[in-house]
């Protein structure tokens, strides 16, 4: 590390101080990754807080879809047809942000819609 004096003297200075010293590259890695994440983070809540919530048949679609039964198990276990699955599945993916099965799971699982 090449440091002057003075330099020296002024880190020394603001760590009793209390404050952090370090070289700028490293402080900016530090908060850049920490607001990143914060800001993900907060991302997700706000989806979260504004998505269109399920309908009560939808969260029974996706749990038996959690369940991993088929369009078809779906529809003979809740007594309807495997067309009106496919619709509630379809809503499902829009409301959660989904482009598949495993990924409505995943989210559905995270957002604490679906008891395993």
């Amino acid at each position: 590390m090449d440091s002057t004096a003075e330099t020296l003297s002024a880190a020394l200075r603001a760590l009793h101080e209390g404050l952090i010293v370090s070289p700028p590259t490293v402080i900016k890695h530090i908060f850049t990754s920490k607001f990143v994440d914060e800001e993900s983070e907060r991302t997700n809540l706000w989806k979260q807080i504004d998505a269109e919530p399920l309908t009560e048949r939808e969260n029974q679609v996706l749990q038996l879809v959690a369940g991993g039964l088929a369009n078809k198990q779906i529809g003979h276990e809740l007594g309807i047809s495997e067309h009106t699955v496919k619709f509630h599945i379809s809503a499902i993916y829009a409301k959660l942000e989904a482009s598949n099965r495993a990924e409505a799971v995943r989210i559905g699982v995270k957002r604490g819609l679906i008891t395993l």
